[in-house]
This record gives C-alpha cells, structure tokens and sequence, in this order.
C-alpha cells in the first residue's frame, strides 16, 4: 500500500486503491474528513475519499479545496486527491480553481494538473506560469512540460544539458546496477501501487524491468503507447513521456514514482533527447540516443547537483525491451552546497 491507512473500522473489501466500504462507513469517512468527527485521522480520512465506492468523492475534495476557511495543508491535500481520482470531471475543477490566491494550494492544483491535464488546461497553466512565484510556478512550468511530452505538443520545451556538464563516474568508486526483469509477483504489486499515482499514461504489463543499486530498488515501467514496434520512429518524430522509473518502500512492499522518463527529437538527425526528472520536476540524468531504424542506442550520466551521485548506463531500446552494455554507478555523493553566510 502507498500510504498506511489505520482505521477503527475494516473496510467490506479490496485494498488501498479500490477499497469497498458500508454506507454507515462512507458517512462516517466523510464526516472526518469534513472536520465533523474526530473518531480517527482527518488527513487519513481525505486520502481515503479518492478510494472506490465514494459517490460524492469529487465534490466533497472540491469543497475542501476551494474553502478558505481550511488550512493551506488540508486544501493542499484536497487538490492532491483530485487528481488521483483522475476523471474529466475532476481536470475541470482544477482547471477552474488555477486562480486560487495561496500558493500552497495553488501547488497542489498545478501539480494536478501536470498530471491528469489535457491541452485545454495549458492556457490556465501559462496565466499561473506569469503571475505565481515560488513553487507554484515551478510547478506550473513543470505541468506545462508534462502535458506537452505526453501529448506530444510543441512549446514547452525543457534545457537539454551539455555532455560537459555531467558528472564524471570514478573508476575506483564504481559499483554495478543490476538490471532484471521483473517477475509477475513483482510487476503486479508496482503496477497496483502506481494505479493510484495516476500521469496520465497506461504502463505496460509485459516491460517491467527490476533496478538494483546497493540498497535501492527502483523499477522500470514503460507507457504502453511506446512498446510496439515502431516505438522508437514514434519518439523520433515528436516529444513523448515513455515511462516512469518507481522506487520500493521495502517496510510496506509498495511502490511510488520516483522519476519521470521524458524524451524529444534532438536538432540532429536521427539523435534523441532523453531527460530523467523526478516526479517534482527536478532534472536528475540526461542522456541522447541514436536512432537506427526501430532500434535506439542510448547513454544516460548524472546531472550536477547537490547529492548527486555518478551514473553511466548504456544499452539498446526496441519494441519495449531494453538489452543493457554498461550500468554502473558511483559511491561518492557530490558535495551537499552550504548557504553562503552574508555579513550585513
């Protein structure tokens, strides 16, 4: 499960995502959240309503959301919860509430909408993009950014790191990332984690491929739009958002998108642009390809920044699969910046 969820109560079936719950445990859920009973958490009861069988799910985190009289932090957490109910109905909400005054919730309604949004949700995006400051503009442009790579539109285009700008990996300090497939077990349970961290996107359930490095355990999911065939002519001709990279919480077993794999077509022929941010907005790796007809040979290094660390992967991509030649990765973390004391 995403979250851990402790309730008085056991639901009548399903698990986190698609739970089934009596009416007399919907209206007490409900109450909760609303902040008119106190009988278990109210941040566990707003999580709760983007699960199954809430008739109302929508308008009651709408109405949270859009009170002023609420906490930034419970608004925020309404608007979070409207996207991953993920329905046109709820792209609608946020598209309109895009006007809202406090940043913290402004964030949130971004974030959403970089997520589930369609083309119609990038005017309101751009209005934020010129008007907001500090995280919520980030995010608007991040929202911006996604929605192009994932309808592949033009504008909206991300900095393409220079080859001299990455990190460079030690020889002495380099250990190997083992990259398998990933067992059904295994797929299943990333697959039904990810189901309630909706991009936007339909994973594969075939092309799921296990990463390992020292204690990390991350997971390798393509958008199925880009496990065919002619996969790789498709990310030739336009932006595209191919997949997610997820990480495993090893205490609960679950998964949660870690980095987003974003690709476009490079000024030079038959060469593409391949951008790794996590799901923040954040560039972490950068990489090109080069494209020989269905098949891409690709590199991916790290990109400088504080607690960075080295990578050097090399491989093959076509059809969905990926053959990998080299991935390494270094032990030593770049140097955390420390703020520079300013004598007044």
């Amino acid at each position: 499960m995403p979250v851990n969820i402790v309730l008085p109560f056991e639901p009548l079936q399903g698990t986190f995502g698609d739970l089934i719950f009596s009416l007399d445990q919907i209206n007490l859920i409900q109450n909760v959240a609303a902040g008119r009973d106190t009988s278990f958490s109210r941040i566990q009861a707003i999580k709760l309503l983007q699960t199954a069988n809430f008739p109302d799910k929508v308008h009651d985190l709408q109405l949270l959301m859009e009170n002023e009289q609420e906490s930034p932090e419970i608004r925020h957490l309404a608007a979070t919860g409207l996207y991953k109910v993920n329905t046109p109905e709820a792209v609608e909400i946020l598209i309109s509430n895009s006007q809202i005054q406090d940043e913290r919730v402004l964030t949130g309604v971004m974030k959403g909408l970089g997520r589930i949004g369609n083309e119609s949700a990038l005017e309101a995006i751009s209005r934020v993009r010129n008007s907001a400051t500090g995280l919520a503009a980030l995010q608007a442009e991040f929202a911006a950014v996604l929605i192009s790579h994932r309808l592949g539109l033009a504008g909206n285009d991300l900095k393409i790191p220079d080859d001299s700008e990455f990190l460079q990996l030690p020889s002495d300090a380099a250990r190997s990332v083992l990259v398998t497939k990933a067992s059904e077990r295994e797929a299943e349970v990333c697959l039904q984690s990810l189901s309630t961290q909706p991009f936007g996107i339909e994973y594969t359930e075939d092309s799921l491929y296990q990463i390992q490095c020292g204690q990390n355990n991350w997971m390798l999911v393509f958008n199925r739009e880009f496990t065919h065939q002619d996969a790789v002519q498709t990310l030739q001709s336009r932006k595209a958002f191919p997949g997610v990279i997820a990480t495993k919480n090893e205490e609960t077993s679950s998964y949660s998108t870690a980095f987003l794999l974003l690709t476009s077509p490079a000024e030079q022929p038959n060469i593409l642009n391949i951008l790794i941010h996590r799901s923040t907005g954040e560039q972490i790796f950068s990489g090109t390809a080069l494209v020989e007809g269905s098949k891409a040979e690709f590199s991916i290094h790290s990109i400088p920044r504080p607690g960075a660390f080295p990578v050097d992967i090399e491989g093959t991509f076509e059809g969905g699969k990926v053959e990998l030649k080299t991935a390494l990765s270094g032990t030593v973390v770049q140097q955390r910046r420390h703020p520079t004391k300013v004598i007044q």
